[in-house]
């Protein structure tokens, strides 16, 4: 068993792929067994624990992101910037679409 602290813009998919070494074991994760959902946000510096090992043919991968800390963050950015839709389906006339 082990142990994994939570890292900025982590999701339980990077938790997965750092302890399995694979996304197809997510669901066994402890915390998602607890009635969780894949798509809740995770607190930084939470630790969740009683992580079972990566299979065998997995542990390679395992160890190579942890080695190189390599810590895969793949979370939604929540701070992106809302890009407005372009082209002339969405102009305005007398706003943003002058007529010269």
């Amino acid at each position: 068993m082990q142990s994994i602290t939570v890292q900025h813009k982590q999701c339980n998919i990077d938790i997965a792929l750092l302890a399995f070494g694979t996304i197809e074991r997510l669901f066994e994760l402890p915390h998602l067994i607890a009635n969780e959902s894949i798509t809740d946000e995770l607190v930084v510096g939470t630790v969740i624990q009683n992580i079972a090992n990566a299979d065998f043919d997995k542990t390679i991968i395992v160890r190579a992101l942890n080695q190189k800390q390599n810590i895969p963050a793949s979370s939604k950015n929540n701070d992106a910037e809302v890009v407005q839709k372009q082209g002339i389906g969405h102009w305005i006339i007398g706003q943003n679409f002058k007529v010269s």
